[in-house]
């Protein structure tokens, strides 16, 4: 199914999106060694 594909893709980027962010705040809190 075409329109599920593009539902798939669009939630694949989303899930990508929050977890880059969870990085960066960890980032930002940990002490650069």
């Amino acid at each position: 199914n075409r329109e599920l594909s593009i539902f798939t893709s669009f939630t694949n980027c989303r899930l990508l999106e929050d977890v880059d962010l969870s990085q960066n705040l960890l980032n930002s809190i940990l002490p650069a060694s």
